[in-house]
């Protein structure tokens, strides 16, 4: 997967580096934007990847909203009867029916 990470930052840093709204490259550090792909790189990552101990059946795989209690920042926001039984809990807002907030794409 980092080599992943690194071709997809080689081909995609310069969307992220100032210079390439002036068409120009002269002056600009490309590590500034290197490490900006990176990042973005990482939010598509987690946007997409499957979450912890769900099967594939599951309404819930793969969903942004769905959180492993121990990747949640705050584990007292949730009370206990909220975890489902794959310690895991929803942060949608909106109510979720039959999956239907679901964005998660297999590819």
């Amino acid at each position: 997967m980092e080599e992943n990470k690194r071709e997809w930052v080689n081909h995609n840093a310069c969307r992220f580096c100032k210079g390439s709204r002036g068409h120009t490259c002269y002056g600009y550090d490309c590590r500034e934007a290197a490490r900006a792909a990176g990042e973005y790189f990482e939010s598509l990552k987690e946007r997409f990847e499957p979450r912890f101990l769900l099967e594939k059946g599951s309404l819930c795989y793969g969903c942004p909203q769905y959180r492993h209690w121990t990747k949640t920042n705050d584990p007292y926001y949730f009370e206990e009867c909220d975890m489902d039984q794959n310690g895991g809990v929803c942060d949608t807002e909106e109510p979720c029916f039959g999956g239907n907030r679901n964005t998660y794409q297999e590819r």
